[in-house]
């Protein structure tokens, strides 16, 4: 569950790489990617010195610090302000901030001895059921957006 914090940075942080070589900076996203690659795993190394728990605790705590100066200088490099790059993600990090609460309360309310497939299963449905809820209530013109074409939704959200 500790690793469900990462979520909503791990899933931007393939993107950002992309977007510099696209927009010319492969060498910043070279350089940032072969730090990771030396830092990363000695980390973790270190890290399992306590176990799973620790190797999860490294990866939230080592792993935005080659993500978060990527993802500044995507916002740069795009030319977007703080306040639309946070507007732009926004959504899927309220959703997956509420999705992991809901969980780790879910997770707690299960019977332990249930077996541990059956607990899985009901997580991921229920994580999938949260998400999905919550962009659908939430950000649902933004949403739907990815589903059906930009004139229904401008529809939608005048009518």
């Amino acid at each position: 569950m500790i690793l469900a914090l990462c979520t909503p940075i791990r899933s931007l942080a393939p993107l950002l790489p992309q977007i510099l070589n696209v927009t010319g900076d492969s060498r910043f996203a070279m350089r940032v990617n072969l730090l990771a690659a030396l830092v990363l795993p000695v980390s973790f190394v270190v890290g399992s010195a306590a176990g799973v728990a620790g190797v999860a605790l490294v990866w939230i705590l080592i792993y935005p610090l080659f993500v978060i100066p990527s993802a500044r200088r995507v916002a740069l490099r795009l030319r977007l302000t703080g306040r639309e790059y946070v507007r732009a993600i926004g959504p899927p990090i309220v959703g997956s901030a509420v999705m992991g609460a809901v969980l780790v309360a879910v997770r707690l309310g299960l019977p332990a001895a249930w077996p541990p497939v059956v607990r899985l299963a009901l997580l991921v449905l229920a994580g999938v059921a949260i998400f999905s809820g919550v962009m659908l209530t939430a950000f649902r013109t933004r949403t739907m957006a990815t589903w059906l074409p930009y004139e229904s939704c401008v529809m939608a959200d005048r009518a």
